[in-house]
């Protein structure tokens, strides 16, 4: 009994090195990837809602412009109707064009 006690005080001061050299080292380390990670997820998150507030604000414009074109196309079709010379034919061939025009390079 009395060797069994004499290696298992042998073994005690080992337990005391491997806290303070191993465990401590490796739980501050631990707590500052965790401490990095929360800090990049905080970045990640509000560069997220700033995307996000402006895909709203381009989506708006984006719907509104595409009222106003078909605003403008409904106007032009029914002014049609009341096209009977070749001249006001043609000045409503350019507001269409126009249009159009102002449509696409709102897509680009």
């Amino acid at each position: 009994m009395e060797k069994l006690d004499k290696r298992l005080k042998a073994h005690y001061p080992l337990k005391g090195k491997l806290e303070t050299e191993i465990y401590q080292v490796r739980s501050a380390e631990i707590t500052e990837h965790k401490r990095l990670y929360e800090r990049h997820v905080r970045d990640v998150l509000g560069k997220m809602d700033k995307q996000t507030d402006k895909m709203n604000v381009l989506l708006e414009e984006a719907q509104e412009e595409l009222k106003e074109y078909d605003d403008d196309q409904k106007r032009l079709r029914e002014a049609l109707v009341t096209g009977d010379s070749l001249s006001k034919m043609q000045g409503l061939y350019a507001q269409a064009k126009e249009s159009s025009l102002k449509i696409e390079k709102c897509n680009r």
